[in-house]
């Protein structure tokens, strides 16, 4: 049986996930369909290279989709081998 105190809980978790998800929305909107131009990619000059941020925003199934060019120095490595919690394509 459905008491006050369930209403209660259920009514805050669905203000705490609206409002959670509108302030994904009102922080980076949703990309859609692109073309990158790779002349307009500023280079970044890092330890080991460079690097260029192509694009890092939510999708529309993606929380974050976050994409970037790295170009090593000859001879370089970019890091020691780690894991990720997600998904990475390389």
């Amino acid at each position: 049986m459905i008491n006050r105190r369930d209403v209660v809980v259920a009514v805050c978790a669905s203000v705490v996930t609206l409002t959670a998800a509108a302030g994904l929305r009102a922080s980076a909107p949703v990309m859609g369909s692109r073309i990158f131009d790779w002349n307009a990619l500023e280079a970044k000059p890092t330890k080991v290279g460079s690097v260029r941020t192509v694009v890092q925003q939510p999708t529309a199934t993606l929380d974050e989709l976050e994409m970037h060019i790295t170009t090593l120095n000859k001879g370089e490595s970019p890091h020691a081998p780690h894991k990720h919690p997600d998904e990475e394509l390389v």
